[in-house]
């Protein structure tokens, strides 16, 4: 119920994986976790579990990306100086940003001072801003990828995938992005 709650509060285009039946909505989360284990925790090599920062001011949106990384170490944050301070205490792979955060900083001035903080970690900004030249601003400061809302749930698994398999030293994976 909190995926199908989601998709039409946020408007995203999921792939029709069980069916239109709401007694299918179970498979999907089954498909979900399934292509996950698969996938991205198949491709992570690290002896411990990676960690993943999800910085989004809406509480809705982190626990459904929550969901969707069962094989993290998952922290939150709902502002970008929340998720400064956690920053300092861990080491994260994976970031997962919005542009609009409440506070002095947006997503962009975040993942700034992140990067020159944590310059190994995977940077993935997701936004339903439609500002002009977002994107590629977002992609030379250093994000991995450019997710952007909507997007499908086959896009956010194949781009998280991607990104936590491309090589540290081939850098960034600038070529991803989500549908428009």
């Amino acid at each position: 119920a909190a995926l199908r709650c989601f998709i039409q509060q946020h408007r995203l285009k999921v792939l029709n994986v069980a069916g239109p039946r709401a007694s299918d909505e179970p498979m999907i989360g089954k498909f979900v976790t399934k292509t996950l284990r698969a996938g991205l925790t198949g491709r992570m090599t690290a002896k411990r579990t990676p960690n993943a920062l999800l910085v989004d001011d809406e509480e809705f949106i982190r626990s459904l990306y929550r969901e969707l990384l069962p094989g993290f170490r998952v922290l939150e944050a709902a502002s970008s100086e929340q998720a400064l301070r956690i920053a300092k205490r861990h080491r994260f792979n994976l970031v997962i940003t919005d542009f609009a955060h409440p506070g002095k900083l947006n997503g962009l001035g975040f993942m700034t001072a992140f990067k020159k903080a944590h310059p190994g970690a995977r940077v993935i900004m997701s936004t339903g801003c439609r500002k002009r030249g977002l994107r590629s601003r977002a992609l030379r400061l250093g994000a991995d990828a450019f997710l952007a809302k909507p997007f499908t749930l086959a896009t956010f698994l194949a781009i998280v995938d991607t990104v936590m398999s491309c090589p540290v030293r081939k850098r960034n994976c600038r070529y991803l992005r989500g549908s428009k």
